[in-house]
């Protein structure tokens, strides 16, 4: 595992081995951790679940990209994770669960996109924009919560391939 600092003082999660990985194939990233960067975890195939700590506030690019093992990611609702940046998990085939933060802001194009066993996915309610299409090639996904969906940036083009998505909202 490499933690570098940022020009602010941010402290930046910059690589993960299987070296680092819990003997089941998880990951907690350690509260220190500010930002997670691009191409962090890139086709980690012994990666199974991660759990993103409290202080992470940005998912970068591609930083997930073909962990193919990934099952589930979770953060805590009031963790301070506010953006997930473009193909952030971009072709993780096995990631059927994602629990967000209640903070989350932004989500960047394509970021969900390929995950083939996505079934159930909730959006919370401060998120103000997400790139179009972001759930693309999830040919399962058939709940979508979204909470206080008048915040959402609505774009046909982010469910088109997901036509029996059953969108509730949560209240």
């Amino acid at each position: 595992m490499y933690i570098k600092l940022d020009a602010k003082g941010n402290k930046i999660l910059s690589q993960v081995t299987k070296e680092d990985l819990q003997f089941d194939g998880s990951f907690t990233v350690p509260e220190e951790v500010d930002m997670i960067d691009a191409y962090c975890f890139n086709s980690l195939q012994e990666l199974t679940r991660v759990e993103i700590s409290n202080n992470v506030k940005e998912i970068g690019i591609c930083a997930f990209l073909n962990c193919r093992n990934l099952t589930m990611v979770t953060t805590k609702l009031q963790a301070s994770l506010t953006r997930i940046h473009e193909r952030a998990f971009f072709n993780c085939s096995s990631l059927n669960t994602i629990y967000l933060s209640d903070n989350l802001e932004r989500i960047g194009m394509y970021a969900f996109s390929g995950c083939k066993a996505l079934t159930t996915i909730r959006l919370p309610s401060c998120l103000k924009e997400f790139g179009s299409p972001m759930l693309s090639e999830c040919p399962i996904l058939d709940r979508v919560f979204v909470r206080t969906p008048e915040k959402i940036k609505e774009e046909k083009e982010t469910y088109k391939e997901n036509k029996n998505i059953d969108k509730e909202i949560i209240k």
